[in-house]
Parts: structure tokens; sequence; C-alpha cells
């Protein structure tokens, strides 16, 4: 065991692999999802807004699963969040972001839009903990196009002829509509001082307004809550080489997500003036009551560039109809370091 990995690394490392174990317990999700959930923080837990090292960031997510079956998912996340300190507030910052995410899927173009801000408050508990809470208020809609779509009454023994009615109920229905979305998250950091070993374990809470999402205004349906419980961790075991370890666990109503992954980090050059440059490839899991998807990534830090790359492997039972093939998703994140005046080092120092 090196200097670098030395006891006290040791047992946050077990702390971090029980973390992991315990929270593999019966859980349920559904809604958009990342395999690089880790490069979409604001979406992962408000709590994460302004968490970073620098003052200022900028986050894009892609995402293109099963795109050899009609019933493709397009997903695009884009985010920024920044760092505000106030004056007398040594030990704290706040962090706010804006959030933008786009899904669409299916023949009927089933879309989901939405525009948060988030607002977290972090306090530095001692030397190397900070707690942070955060809050996310957005604004979403929900639409459809069903010119696409037939029914089995459109069927006239010989084939679909639109001219013929649907036999759908369409009084009273709206094929767009909107919804106010709060969501809230709690998230513990971890850092050793000139060092790049780093823990976060956090929870939240998505849709804890249970908004109606129902087309139909008679019938309401509510979109239900929805729970994450995610650790990160990167441990540095020698000068030049981190090993990155990540889970999620989440759940709504009879739907699950769990995702484990594990990575290794090589820095091929690292200076103080940020003349950075690494390499990262690692693998995850994703798994429901069954294997769901294998997922292999690759990843690029360049001074203050990430660019990362997966591609989802589908070991389903869909596997019959995408031949294993799952989805490429693509992360990028840009961050500024402003220029701070000799008194603004004592601020809080989160990462």
């Amino acid at each position: 065991m090196n200097k670098y990995f030395n006891q006290r690394n040791y047992q946050l490392f077990v702390l971090f692999c029980l973390f992991a174990l315990f929270s593999t317990t019966e859980s349920r999700a559904q809604d958009i999802h990342f395999s690089q959930f880790y490069h979409s923080p604001l979406n992962l837990n408000p709590a994460r807004t302004g968490v970073f090292q620098g003052d200022q960031r900028f986050v894009g997510n892609y995402r293109n699963q099963w795109g050899n079956v009609p019933t493709g998912y397009t997903t695009f996340s884009g985010a920024y969040d920044m760092k505000v300190f106030r004056e007398g507030m040594d030990n704290s910052a706040f962090g706010l972001g804006l959030l933008f995410n786009y899904d669409q899927a299916g023949d009927g173009n089933l879309s989901l839009t939405n525009i948060a801000l988030n607002l977290a408050y972090t306090h530095r508990l001692s030397q190397k903990s900070f707690l942070s809470v955060g809050t996310s208020l957005g604004v979403a809609n929900r639409a459809f196009d069903d010119s696409g779509l037939t029914t089995n009454t459109q069927f006239n023994g010989e084939l679909f002829s639109s001219a013929l009615p649907t036999g759908e109920e369409d009084t009273g229905r709206d094929n767009s509509i909107f919804y106010l979305d709060f969501s809230a998250g709690l998230n513990y950091h971890y850092q050793v001082p000139r060092k790049r070993t780093r823990i976060d374990l956090g929870v939240a809470m998505f849709h804890i307004n249970s908004p109606s999402v129902n087309f139909y205004a008679n019938q309401p349906i509510d979109l239900a809550s929805r729970i994450n419980i995610f650790g990160e961790a990167t441990f540095m075991l020698k000068q030049r080489f981190d090993i990155v370890g990540r889970a999620l666990f989440q759940f709504q109503q009879d739907y699950n997500e769990n995702l484990l992954g594990i990575a290794g980090r090589l820095h091929l050059k690292k200076n103080e003036n940020l003349d950075d440059l690494a390499i990262q490839l690692g693998v995850s899991m994703r798994f429901n009551s069954f294997n769901d998807a294998f997922s292999p990534n690759v990843e690029l830090h360049y001074n203050r560039w990430l660019f990362g790359l997966s591609y989802d492997i589908n070991v389903s039972e869909f596997q019959r109809a995408t031949n294993r093939q799952g989805g490429p998703e693509l992360a990028i994140m840009y961050r500024i370091f402003n220029l701070k005046s000799l008194p603004a080092f004592k601020q809080c120092p989160i990462y």
C-alpha cells in the first residue's frame, strides 16, 4: 500500500463499497436516464449544483437508445451552473443553475420538455467535509402527435387505412400539457486537500408535488415521486493513476434502475496551472429485477474540458429486437475559472 493509498483512504474505500452493497435493496424507477449519470449533475441531484472545481460549468448530454427499433429514444440535456460567494461567508457558498431536458420516443413522437432553475447551498463542516442542500423548480411539457399512429379498427382486412376511424376517444383530450415540477436533494462531499481523493454520497427526491400528467383533464394521473441514492468516489492510488467507482439506485413506484461502475484514470500530464491531460477507461452495468445493459465507457480530460463516450450493449430479453444494441451516449463538460483577488482564495474550496 503506497503513500497515496494509506489506511485512511482504504477505510473510505470500504465505506463506499458498503454503501453500494446495502443500497441494492429492491428499488424501482422510470423517467429519462443516462448511463453517464455522473456527468449530468443537475439531473442527478439539485444539491450537486455548484459542487465542482471551478466557478462556472457548462454540461451537455446526448443519448440515442434503441435507434434500430421503431420505438427508439432520443434524449438531450443541457445545463449551466455557477458558484455564488457572499462576503462574510468564508465557509459556505451558493450554487445557481439552469437545466434543460428534451426526450422523444415512438411513432407518436411522445416528448418531454422541461426547464428548471436549481438553487443549492453548501457549507463546509470541516477541512475535508462539505454538506449541500438543493432544490429545483421547473416547468414541463408532455406532448404527442397521433397523426402517424394506426389502430386495429383502421385495418380493413387487407391493409391499414387512415381514412377509417381510430376508435380512440379524443373528446376532452389535449395532445400537449404543461405542469410544474419540484425536486430537492442532499449531498455529502469529502475531499483530501492537494490530493485527487474525493467522495460524494447523496439522496434526492424528484416530482415531490406529484403533478398530473394525463392528457385527459377529467382523468387525472399523478406523476409518482422518484427517489435516487447515489455514490461516487475517486481514490488517488499513485501520482498519475486514480481508481473511480460509481453507483446509482433509484425507485419510482413499480419501476427500478440500478447502476454500478468502475474505471481507471491515467494522468498523462498534471500541472497546477490546469494544463492537464488524462484518459479514463471504465465499464458499468445497469440492472433492474433482471440484467439490462452492459456499458463500456471512455473519457478524455483536457484542461477545462471533459469528453465522455459510452455505448450500451443490451443484455436483457429485448436483445432479440435490438440485436444487443442499446445506444451511444455523449457527455461534454466545460469549466470556467474566474480570476480572484487574494482575499477571495479564503472562500469555501469545494473541489
